[in-house]
């Protein structure tokens, strides 16, 4: 609401001044600091994530997926069982998510990817995807693998964007396709 306000402001100035021969060339909004938070599996922060993902009705994310995380296998996500989770937060609200787990000795497995629908295309899912992969060098890990379900473009696109390559052959949308990245120092 403030910044609706502002923005009203703003162009009032601008239209009195330009009465007056002046112009503005440019009309700076203010930004928000988008804030990265690596959570535990019992911090809040999971809890945001969660509860992003269910909240989503572009979503591909359903309750029973979600009992993952109360699972022995859900853990593998977490910091002691060999992966991370990543939330950027702005205004305390949660914009952009993910997780990997351990796939092996020296593979990562990414997971539950999301963005929030009015932040998409903005920079934030490349803004993760970046935070989990230092994150998973800085681990040991050697490579980042990734899964794309039916009807999940965007993370096809991402994933082609950030430099994966598409394990198998693209039949249709509606199938799986795996990605894969070697990350790390290179020889």
């Amino acid at each position: 609401m403030a910044v609706g306000l502002w923005l009203i402001a703003v162009m009032f100035i601008a239209i009195a001044l330009k009465g007056f021969g002046f112009t503005m060339t440019a009309l700076a909004l203010p930004k928000r600091e988008v804030k990265t938070v690596h959570a535990y599996e019992d911090d809040s922060a999971l809890a945001s994530l969660l509860g992003a993902l269910l909240a989503d009705p572009d979503g591909s994310v359903d309750r029973g997926m979600l009992e993952e995380f109360g699972s022995p296998w859900g853990s593998d996500f977490a910091y002691l069982g060999g992966g991370d989770l990543v939330l950027l937060s702005e205004g305390g609200r949660a914009v952009a998510g993910g997780a990997y787990r351990r796939y092996d000795s020296t593979t990562a497995q990414l997971g539950w990817l999301w963005t929030r629908p009015d932040r998409r295309r903005t920079g934030l899912g490349r803004q993760v995807l970046g935070e989990l992969e230092s994150s998973a060098i800085w681990r040991g890990y050697d490579r980042v693998y990734a899964v794309a379900g039916p009807g999940q473009n965007s993370a096809r696109e991402l994933f082609a964007v950030g430099g994966y390559r598409a394990v198998g052959r693209r039949v249709s949308e509606d199938e799986y396709l795996g990605f894969v990245r070697m990350v790390g120092w290179e020889d």
